[in-house]
C-alpha cells in the first residue's frame, strides 16, 4: 500500500496466522482482496492470491520481507522501456542483530539465456516484476515442494525463456 506507482492492487492470503494478522488485514478495509483460511503452505497462499489478483503485471510478497516503497515504479519503468518480461531487482537483509545490509550472494545484470542465470544466480520470490502470463505458463508454485519452492518456480519460468532486465539497486529487504 505504501507503494509510489499509484495503479497497484493489493491481494493478501492470511494462511493460518495465529496472531493479530487478520484483525490488522480487516483494518485497511476495500484498499486490500482479503482471503483467510487454514495454513496450508506457502506456495498454495502465493497460487491463492494470484488467482485473486487481476493485475497485468504481479508482485509477489511474502509476510516477513518487505519493498522499498519504489519498487513497483522503478520495475515497472524497466519493463516497458526495455519492453522484458521480468525486472529483477538486489536484495537487502534485516531483522536480526546485525544492521541493514546487501545480500552476499552476486546478481549482475542478466545476459543470455535465463535458465543459465536462474541456475546461476537464485533469486528471492520478492525480486521479481513480471508479467501476468509467466506465472500462468509455468503453472505457479508447486505445492508439494517443502524446500526450493522458489528456485523450482523461477527455473520454470526461465524454460520459458522470458527477457530479463534489472534494476541495480536493493528494492526488496527480506528478513
Amino acid at each position: 500500500l505504501g507503494q509510489t506507482h499509484s495503479d497497484v492492487e493489493v491481494v493478501v492470503v492470511d494462511d493460518g496466522s495465529t496472531d493479530r494478522s487478520v484483525e490488522v488485514l480487516k483494518s485497511f478495509g476495500d484498499r486490500i482482496v482479503l482471503e483467510t483460511g487454514p495454513n496450508r503452505g506457502a506456495c498454495i497462499a502465493r497460487n491463492r492470491a494470484f488467482e485473486l489478483s487481476s493485475g497485468e503485471v504481479i508482485q509477489f510478497l511474502d509476510a516477513d520481507d518487505k519493498l522499498d516503497s519504489a519498487k513497483v515504479a522503478k520495475q515497472l519503468q524497466v519493463m516497458v522501456s526495455k519492453q522484458v518480461d521480468i525486472v529483477l531487482c538486489k536484495i537487502g537483509l534485516f531483522g536480526d542483530e546485525r544492521r541493514e545490509r546487501p545480500e552476499k550472494r552476486l546478481h549482475p545484470t542478466p545476459t543470455g539465456d535465463p535458465m543459465r542465470y536462474f541456475l546461476d544466480f537464485p533469486i528471492q520470490t520478492a525480486a521479481a516484476l513480471m508479467h501476468r502470463q509467466w506465472v500462468e505458463r509455468s503453472g505457479g508454485f508447486l505445492p508439494a515442494l517443502r524446500r526450493g519452492q522458489e528456485a523450482d518456480f523461477h527455473l520454470r519460468v526461465a524454460a520459458l525463456n522470458p527477457r530479463l532486465a534489472m534494476v541495480d539497486e536493493i528494492l526488496v529487504w527480506v528478513r
